[in-house]
């Protein structure tokens, strides 16, 4: 029996600063966790940047919640300021 080295293995990618960075394992679970959608795609949002750990203070947000939240939106940081994320409040 012999074994086979080429297989693959799965590669998770995040683009941070414009540079793309490979993961070995899921860095999403799918799930929003503003108000849990489970369908469609799923974007991190940067609470704070870390350039040593560019996946620390993220949270997964589906587009609506990402919509609302961000500051490249029109009404994001008045959102931000009312709501708050997870006992976070975004700026």
């Amino acid at each position: 029996m012999t074994s086979n080295t080429n297989v693959k293995k799965k590669c998770y990618t995040l683009t941070y600063k414009g540079k793309t960075i490979h993961y070995d394992h899921p860095i999403r679970n799918g799930i929003c966790v503003v108000c849990g959608k489970r369908r469609g795609r799923t974007y991190l949002h940067h609470q704070a940047y870390d350039d040593d750990n560019p996946l620390a203070f993220t949270v997964e947000l589906c587009f609506s919640c990402h919509a609302r939240f961000d500051k490249r939106f029109r009404y994001g940081i008045a959102y931000n300021k009312k709501y708050g994320l997870n006992g976070y409040f975004l700026y």
